[in-house]
């Protein structure tokens, strides 16, 4: 369960701890191509969630003054991956916070970012250099030379800009860089937030924003170089490797019976239109081509009863991560072996972007996030009212061509599929009122940065709910 916010205390509270400091009105600029996360309203706060003790009390002046703890602020309506985090933040004296980042929804425990995520320390004196200002906490500190010459002392502000990209954590302050690390976890897409540390340890923040990259989607042979598995092969010299590597004067073979088959996973989910098999001499009379989101489930887009070898580029339509050749017959005495497996389509532009969504559903695990974290075992859920929506920022602007929405039993009886330049004005290119949900595979033609689902009517007494939602262009 998640806890709610709490305002229980004064707005004078960050003079009564600190009654010589004096807190200017936050400056809530954003920078060019920077989204504001927290811009000192209450409107944007009421976005966020509090798990654990104490809060955040927020000032006439826009800046948040932490109460109790130890918690954690952290913002629900969206996962990142490859960004700049930008968080101004001020101690009055010898206190500590920190800037949290990578982490999975904490479920109401601010523990469990710390286990799972990384944070980006704020703490004047502590003994140990890796738990001090700046550094990756308990794993790298920062460099003490350039923290020590860039560093505003207490009572005055610093911003902290914190740039993920996979795992890769770079942190400057003030503008210069003072630790750069590569983090062993699970961070490259995951949720960010603040912390409150303790009434003896007390922070303010202001201007939470952030940018993310503009990702663009692979071309050619999404196959090449990526990683394989096989049934199996018939000489360590010939792996399934082999047949991905770019060179058709290499292969792999496998054991001389049947069924055999080889897997390619491309990183990413796809929209397929063609792959091409380049036949050894050993080659299969009968065969599948398979795609899967997950590894587990597969759905065969293409088959054949008369191989007749040699090249073989076939035309299919399919959507997976995974693709796999399932060889049922051989037409020789040999196995199955393939100088060149090579895969063709367009990028699902959806998969692990960021999101956001009008609503959670309270008290869930079912946020907007996973949508599009390309698992089909996990669901966004929203409140059980009309209207809701879910917008997904593609990070440039893209010709659109094809949205699929994976339904659970919560479906959309009526709804809009809506694009947009800015996240603000919105265009719609495809209305359903008779939506019967399942999946829905729609052909539309539109252009924007912004790609969003708008509920108008649900179909159940519930919300709004997608296993999966996909974009697909260029």
């Amino acid at each position: 369960m998640h806890t709610l916010l709490r305002w229980a205390l004064p707005l004078v509270l960050a003079t009564a701890l600190a009654p010589a400091l004096t807190v200017s009105r936050a400056e809530a600029a954003v920078e060019d191509g920077y989204t504001a996360l927290f811009d000192g309203t209450q409107a944007s706060l009421s976005k966020w969630r509090q798990a654990g003790p104490g809060g955040f009390t927020l000032g006439g002046d826009g800046t948040l003054s932490s109460f109790g703890g130890m918690g954690l602020l952290w913002y629900p309506l969206s996962t990142f991956a490859n960004y700049s985090l930008r968080v101004d933040w001020m101690m009055p004296g010898d206190d500590n916070g920190g800037v949290f980042i990578g982490f999975p929804d904490p479920n109401g425990d601010p523990w469990a970012p710390v286990s799972a995520g990384h944070e980006i320390q704020i703490d004047a004196s502590d003994a140990d250099p890796t738990r001090t200002t700046g550094s990756v906490y308990s794993f790298q500190a920062p460099d003490a030379a350039l923290r020590a010459a860039n560093l505003n002392p207490p009572g005055s502000w610093n911003t902290y800009d914190v740039q993920v990209h996979g795992q890769h954590v770079e942190v400057s302050l003030n503008g210069v860089k003072i630790n750069d690390y590569m983090s062993t976890r699970n961070i490259a897409n995951g949720y960010i937030g603040v912390q409150n540390d303790g009434d003896a340890a007390h922070i303010f923040y202001r201007n939470i924003r952030i940018k993310a990259d503009t990702v663009t989607p692979p071309a050619g042979d999404l196959a090449k170089g990526r990683p394989v598995t096989t049934s199996s092969t018939d000489d360590p010299g010939r792996s399934g490797s082999l047949a991905v590597d770019g060179n058709a004067a290499t292969r792999w073979s496998s054991a001389y019976a049947d069924p055999q088959w080889i897997s390619v996973d491309l990183g990413a989910v796809y929209n397929l239109n063609r792959v091409r098999l380049n036949w050894e001499t050993a080659y299969g009379r009968a065969y599948q081509i398979q795609a899967s989101p997950d590894n587990a489930t597969w759905s065969t887009i293409f088959s054949t009863t008369t191989g007749d070898g040699g090249i073989d580029d076939i035309a299919l339509s399919g959507t997976g991560r995974y693709v796999r050749m399932y060889g049922t017959q051989r037409a020789t005495q040999w196995g199955y072996s393939l100088w060149d497996l090579n895969v063709y389509g367009s990028a699902n532009l959806a998969l692990g972007r960021p999101v956001t969504a009008s609503s959670v559903e309270p008290n869930s695990p079912h946020a907007a996030a996973n949508a599009v974290d390309g698992s089909v075992t996990t669901r966004w859920g929203s409140a059980y009212s009309d209207p809701q929506w879910i917008a997904v920022d593609l990070g440039a602007s893209r010709t659109i061509n094809r949205v699929r929405l994976n339904w659970e039993t919560a479906y959309a009886r009526a709804y809009q599929v809506q694009t947009s330049a800015d996240n603000t004005n919105w265009t719609t290119v495809y209305s359903t009122t008779t939506g019967d949900g399942g999946i829905d595979d729609v052909a539309v033609s539109g252009t924007g940065r912004y790609v969003r689902i708008n509920g108008t009517q649900r179909g159940t007494q519930w919300g709004y709910s997608l296993w999966e939602y996909e974009v697909y262009g260029s």
